[in-house]
């Protein structure tokens, strides 16, 4: 989360909505993103989930390199977990994260 915050502030205009969600469902809990920000290509978002160079700019100009999605990702696989993007250009962004349940 402390990336998939401030990637959906960089990436959103100063007055569009960020929800945070919470759920569970058949023995998981799933957290989810959901920006009203840029979006990304179904080819950007294969880049940064392979590790590649997903650079982009920010709405304030900021750079991204997609590295901090990169590593989330694999953060999560090391604890079994999974990071699903959902996303197209010029529209909204959802980052869910699905975790097993205890």
């Amino acid at each position: 989360m402390q990336n998939l915050l401030p990637n959906a502030m960089k990436f959103s205009d100063s007055n569009s909505t960020i929800e945070i969600e919470s759920a569970r469902k058949n023995g998981q809990v799933l957290l989810t993103v959901t920006d009203e920000g840029t979006g990304m290509s179904k080819e950007l978002i294969e880049k940064i989930l392979s590790g590649g160079n997903g650079s982009s700019e920010g709405t304030a100009g900021e750079k991204g390199s997609g590295l901090g999605l990169f590593l989330v990702k694999e953060l999560l696989q090391k604890m079994n977990a999974e990071l699903f993007i959902e996303s197209k250009e010029g529209e909204v962004s959802r980052f869910t994260i699905v975790l097993a349940a205890s």
